[in-house]
């Protein structure tokens, strides 16, 4: 079984300072309602930048962006290299 990511993440995808508190509270598994009350925001202005990340990211939905967060991070790497090892194993 090979399983491919392909969601386009780029760290030099530039954010703003708000983006990037939103996406890692994203990340966190905060909902948007949870992210307004922590911020002291309006849902409605989690939602704008919920819409601008996943236009900067290419990405499609919350998880696709914590993906994102998790992989600018580097917290994928580990798991990145597990997973191509054993897909080159299941491969041979």
């Amino acid at each position: 079984m090979t399983i491919q990511v392909s969601v386009p993440v780029s760290k030099d995808t530039p954010l703003t300072a708000r983006e990037a508190e939103i996406l890692d509270l994203i990340a966190q598994g905060y909902t948007s309602k949870e992210i307004a009350r922590k911020l002291d925001i309006s849902p409605y202005t989690v939602n704008t930048h919920r819409d601008n990340l996943r236009r900067k990211l290419g990405v499609h939905n919350g998880a696709q962006l914590a993906y994102c967060q998790a992989t600018r991070n580097g917290r994928l790497k580990a798991i990145h290299d597990n997973m191509n090892s054993i897909n080159q194993a299941e491969s041979r």
